[in-house]
């Protein structure tokens, strides 16, 4: 993904994450920590989290290199209040917040 945009436009100025595996499936199977399948879990952490930080291992040499750049990381009110039927969701989302500030250094 990062490959083909540097090589047609030449770099990267911009990365909106919004990871997130929302589908019905998923939403319904996620359930509060005690509960919940340990591959569900996984599957969560994997996608939302890992996924955020992927995207951002990959696209921040080019921004460093360019002095320039913008990575826009939407989250979830989950992240901040969380939500016991949902924990993987919200500690998935919970974990994308703290790294967000982290980033941003590294371009300055």
């Amino acid at each position: 993904m990062v490959g083909s945009t540097v090589e047609t436009y030449g770099t990267v100025g911009v990365l909106f994450n919004n990871a997130a595996d929302t589908s019905s499936d998923t939403m319904l199977h996620d359930r509060p920590v005690h509960l919940i399948e340990t591959e569900r879990w996984d599957r969560a952490l994997r996608i939302d989290l890992r996924g955020t930080m992927l995207c951002c291992k990959y696209v921040l040499p080019h921004m460093i290199e360019a002095g320039t750049g913008s990575i826009i990381s939407t989250s979830s009110n989950q992240a901040l209040v969380g939500d016991l039927s949902q924990a993987a969701y919200s500690c998935a989302k919970g974990g994308c917040d703290p790294a967000h500030a982290q980033r941003g250094d590294a371009i300055r």
